[in-house]
């Protein structure tokens, strides 16, 4: 049953995309660049390192990821914001280092330690883009990803941090995205003088 909860939850994250990947396509969603580059390179690494530790379905998830997030990024070259600003930078060079920090010290935790720290960066910067800007993104998309972690978290064996860590991370970063965008639209219009 874990197997199988696993390999949805890799197909789930691979494939939540598609209706951002529409609405990128329609010009109604504006992808984060960096946070897409960040969340598909972070993905790859943390698939690596928990396939390195013997993890699975944090594994399977991550694979999953980094497919789907990888084509975010392509498209957000064209259609995205972002990639210049300081908080850009600064997530850009977590995720360098959360590699670096990997190859240096041979720890797939470790490395699984800094791959979660540079994924809350990028989110941040999604979150606030979605509480600026709700209708640029696509909320189902971050409920699927998130419903993906949840499943890989109940895949995973709980007595193994590095099985464990990543899709709880995964999870609760979809979550603030989506209720980021919920908060933006909660939030009332701005009044312009004329």
């Amino acid at each position: 049953m874990k197997h199988a909860l696993a390999g949805v939850a890799g197909l789930l994250s691979m494939v939540c995309v598609v209706p951002y990947v529409r609405d990128v396509r329609r010009g109604t969603t504006r992808p984060q660049r960096i946070s897409w580059l960040t969340f598909a390179l972070l993905a790859a690494t943390a698939a690596t390192a928990q396939i390195a530790d013997g993890a699975t379905a944090g594994a399977v998830l991550g694979v999953g990821a980094a497919l789907g997030f990888s084509y975010v990024f392509a498209l957000s070259i064209r259609a995205g914001v972002g990639g210049r600003s300081r908080g850009d930078i600064a997530g850009l060079t977590l995720v360098v280092a959360s590699v670096v920090l990997w190859a240096v010290t041979d720890r797939p935790l470790l490395a699984l330690g800094g791959v979660i720290v540079a994924e809350l960066a990028a989110g941040l910067l999604t979150v606030r883009k979605a509480v600026a800007d709700p209708g640029s993104e696509t909320i189902s998309t971050w409920l699927l990803d998130g419903s993906a972690g949840g499943l890989a978290l109940l895949a995973s064996d709980l007595a193994r941090p590095a099985e464990v860590l990543y899709p709880l991370n995964h999870l609760a970063v979809n979550a603030a995205v989506a209720l980021a965008i919920v908060a933006g639209r909660r939030r009332p219009a701005a009044v312009v003088c004329a």
